[in-house]
């Protein structure tokens, strides 16, 4: 009796365990967390869907939205920023639209304050992880690849008003020691929708590397920032 007991006490935990693992399995990871995303192909890959019609001179406006950017020293931002009270992402969006004005600009051979440009960070709540069939671009091959875990809004409209979608996240930065300097590195997905139909005009993983935008000494004041680098490669891929 005491035997068979102990064999039922020992599958009762058994089945627990395997349950509790099962459940960590399947949560999915916040979107703070660094590894939350791993490109399934390759970082110097561009993909896409189909064309832009009309190239992107014919863009009208764009719209931007960013997941909460996870940063891996909070008190080195707070002492280079102390007027955004710690909140990076705040400081993400108003440098990253910064950037992207002047560098769209260039892009589309079109004064960017022609432009609707809008720029809104979203919590997880709004992001669902999809699939699409998209074919590489960048080095170009003729087969198309199923992509798993894109980050894209759960809910979006299309809309007829010429304008494009950009999303980006994962942002995982991080910082590091060059000399005497702190310098940061950027990584985040990109995912670019023609808002008319949802479809993919590009994916990309992209990273860059240099100065976080006031937090080197004044020597080093004249040096592209990493955030500024990482606009110009998403920018050039619209090209």
């Amino acid at each position: 009796m005491t035997s068979l007991f102990v064999k039922v006490n020992h599958a009762f935990w058994k089945l627990a365990i395997l349950l509790f693992l099962a459940g960590c399995v399947d949560a999915p990871p916040p979107l703070s967390d660094p590894l939350a995303i791993e490109n399934p192909r390759c970082e110097s890959c561009v993909y896409s869907e189909r064309e832009l019609q009309g190239g992107w001179a014919s863009v009208r406006g764009v719209k931007i939205f960013y997941s909460e950017p996870f940063l891996d020293n909070y008190e080195m931002f707070e002492a280079a920023w102390p007027k955004y009270r710690g909140d990076f992402g705040e400081w993400f969006g108003h440098y990253f639209r910064k950037n992207f004005e002047a560098s769209i600009a260039q892009v589309s051979s079109a004064n960017a304050g022609g432009k609707e440009i809008s720029i809104e960070m979203k919590d997880d709540s709004f992001w669902k992880s999809s699939a699409r069939t998209l074919s590489r671009k960048r080095p170009s091959l003729a087969d198309s690849v199923v992509l798993e875990g894109l980050l894209l809004p759960r809910e979006r409209e299309n809309t007829d008003d010429g304008s494009v979608e950009i999303y980006i996240t994962p942002i995982n930065v991080f910082t590091h020691k060059i000399k005497e300097s702190l310098a940061v590195t950027y990584k985040c997905g990109v995912t670019v929708l023609d808002s008319k139909d949802g479809s993919v005009i590009l994916y990309a993983i992209l990273e860059s590397r240099g100065s976080l935008h006031g937090a080197l000494s004044q020597k080093d004041a004249g040096r592209t920032t990493a955030l500024g680098r990482l606009v110009e490669k998403m920018t050039s891929l619209m090209r």
